[in-house]
């Protein structure tokens, strides 16, 4: 849908722009047109219909989260990393049709085996426990109960197929 290209341009534009970088000012210019992609799926999407979208929503509030982590602020990653769970596991447990009921969106719907080209073997839940959780940057938070807590619910959820 247009909107999705909307959201994908800012993406782009927030890397172009302000280019990953221990920048604090580039990191909080990035930080901020985040939450405005974040405030186009809210309009679009006001029943938290997000369908495919969960999965894009998972990668940019874990995108967010390493953000926080540069400017150290940990307490807002583990906030972004919650969240990026909770799309994750969203996506996970759609079924295999979903009906948008969003005004802008209704009528729409996203079969997961005909419009979700997949080209890897795990599930969005397995990426963000074994992939990005488990990146460099978020060692100091690690021990941090919230982030096991975390870690824990996605284990229940994250699967890889053989």
């Amino acid at each position: 849908m247009f909107y999705s290209s909307l959201v994908m341009n800012i993406w782009n534009l927030s890397i172009y722009k302000y280019p990953d970088s221990n920048d604090t000012e580039n990191v909080k210019n990035r930080i901020e047109m985040y939450k405005k992609m974040f405030t186009i799926y809210e309009t679009i999407y006001e029943n938290g219909d997000y369908g495919f979208d969960n999965c894009r929503l998972r990668q940019f509030y874990g995108d967010l989260a390493k953000n926080y982590m540069i400017i150290n602020e940990y307490e807002n990653a583990i906030d972004c990393l919650e969240q990026s769970a909770e799309y994750a596991i969203a996506f996970d447990t759609l079924p295999e049709i979903f009906k948008h009921t969003s005004i802008i969106s209704a009528g729409y719907t996203f079969e997961k085996s005909k419009d979700f080209n997949k080209n890897f073997d795990y599930n969005e839940s397995y990426i963000v426990l074994y992939d990005d959780m488990a990146a460099k940057h978020f060692e100091p938070i690690k021990d941090n109960e919230r982030f096991k807590a975390i870690a824990a619910m996605l284990k229940k959820y994250a699967k890889k197929e053989i």
